[in-house]
């Protein structure tokens, strides 16, 4: 750490540094530049990370996973008196006026701080350097800055974190330290792990069980550059070209041309033909002299092509199969991203969906427990003292389920599993079309009785209208 810690400056001083940014300046070292340095070796999938960023397969399910947390509400957490209660407990008993700061804080951070955080998930861990605001009288957490993970270092003294070191910094001599929370003051670094296994400091990335089926799709040789050449292959089929046995004179200087024995230069119809056929494929002009042989044949002559693009089916099923071993690596199953274009079924999308949630809510409290212990725990005692309180993340289950049905006050949101039969189902936002018509075979029966169930309907007519394309495309 410097030799200046926060402890021994006044606390004006430390305000002018909480409220600045001390690492004004930084400039970002090139992964590819530090792959093995003085530093140490970094794995070797790790080194394609930023490659795999660029694929439009990653880069859409890793923003789907990104995005499982937003919107995010808080609370204190769940009444036990009134399990049901929406509202729950208060975040601060002793103090509205904390508990409305404490939120204001936690809504601010979701909303400028976590998509900042989650650049974490891409390599595991990630540093930051948190700036704040006091204009208005009290101390308000304002922003975040980012570094690259190759040119940050957590600080560990007594086998505990102390804060961030962060090099490269323009107009600096050294690298900046930062420091972590104390009791009264906030901390000026932030460092997130994604999901760290046996307690590490550092985390992993949410890229890694994607990397083996990216590598199959998108490297060198893989996949899609065989699927390329595959489609250039079928694409462009050359014609079948016939031509005489037969050659002739030619001007001297016509490439692939001999010279015979009384020294006449001689081109072959063979090479004649062959340049023909170059030219078709160019896109060019092709002419053809209508002499024909004995049996009423054209001399020269040029089959086309009937078919172009046949025998891909199976590449292109290969490639969609490890596009979602790509999906499933990352953590979103295949079934969230293809609902709105299948038209799946509510247990089809709600069971995967529940699960996805109930991940992404671990990765909700524990991005919360770091704001409040480096960042907001202390801003309330530097701003209104020693106040208890308790802050957490709702059930993002039910808060999906809750905003689906605010956005359509006419949908009645049902519990995982639940008939569903003539009701709206709250994660598509619209009510299936298939379900607006009754079926003649109801007809007569009891109201909201139905044949099947909504999810057995839905699957069943999925099915059909699969099949039918599949006999209209045949």
């Amino acid at each position: 750490m410097d030799e200046t810690t926060p402890t021994e400056l006044s606390q004006q001083e430390i305000l002018a540094q909480l409220e600045g940014q001390l690492t004004q300046g930084y400039k970002q070292t090139l992964p590819v530049e530090a792959m093995f340095g003085a530093d140490g070796p970094i794995m070797a999938w790790q080194r394609d990370i930023e490659i795999m960023l660029r694929h439009p397969v990653v880069r859409q399910a890793l923003g789907y996973f990104k995005g499982g947390i937003s919107g995010a509400e808080f609370w204190g957490g769940p009444n036990p008196d009134d399990p049901e209660d929406e509202i729950g407990l208060p975040i601060c008993p002793e103090n509205d006026k904390v508990g409305r700061f404490i939120k204001e804080q936690c809504e601010r951070f979701w909303d400028r701080g976590v998509p900042q955080v989650q650049a974490g998930y891409e390599y595991g861990w990630i540093g930051c350097e948190n700036t704040y605001d006091a204009t208005e009288g009290i101390l308000r957490w304002e922003n975040l800055c980012t570094f690259s993970p190759r040119d940050v270092y957590l600080l560990v003294q007594d086998l505990q974190p102390v804060g961030v070191r962060v090099k490269n910094v323009r107009g600096q001599p050294k690298p900046v330290d930062l420091w972590a929370a104390g009791e009264t003051i906030p901390a000026k670094a932030l460092w997130y792990a994604h999901q760290p296994r046996y307690g590490e400091f550092y985390g992993q990335s949410q890229l890694i069980g994607s990397w083996r089926p990216w590598r199959r799709a998108a490297w060198k040789d893989g996949a899609e550059t065989i699927l390329d050449g595959a489609c250039y292959r079928f694409g462009y089929q050359g014609p079948i070209a016939r031509y005489p046995d037969e050659d002739m004179a030619s001007p001297v200087g016509i490439p692939n041309t001999t010279v015979d024995g009384s020294g006449i230069t001689r081109r072959y119809a063979r090479d004649i033909m062959r340049q023909i056929g170059e030219q078709y494929k160019a896109g060019g002009v092709v002419g053809l002299p209508s002499k024909r042989d004995a049996h009423g044949q054209y001399t020269y002559d040029l089959t086309l092509p009937t078919g172009t693009l046949v025998g891909l089916n199976g590449l292109i099923e290969y490639l969609d199969h490890l596009y979602n071993q790509i999906t499933q690596g990352i953590g979103v199953p295949p079934e969230l991203l293809e609902a709105s274009e299948t038209g799946s079924g509510y247990s089809g999308r709600r069971i995967p969906l529940e699960a996805f949630l109930a991940n992404q809510q671990q990765i909700a409290d524990a991005i919360l427990k770091l704001f409040v212990e480096q960042i907001l725990r202390p801003l309330v005692r530097w701003n209104f003292g020693d106040v208890k309180f308790d802050v957490k993340v709702k059930s993002l289950i039910k808060t999906r389920t809750k905003q689906a049905r605010d956005e359509n006050p006419q949908s009645d949101a049902q519990p995982a599993g639940a008939n569903t039969a003539g009701q709206t189902d709250p994660l598509r936002n619209q009510q299936d079309p298939r379900q607006q018509q009754q079926d003649p075979r109801q007809q007569g029966r009891p109201q909201g009785q139905a044949m099947f169930s909504s999810d057995v309907a839905t699957v069943i007519s999925d099915r059909v209208l699969a099949l039918a394309k599949k006999l209209k495309a045949a």
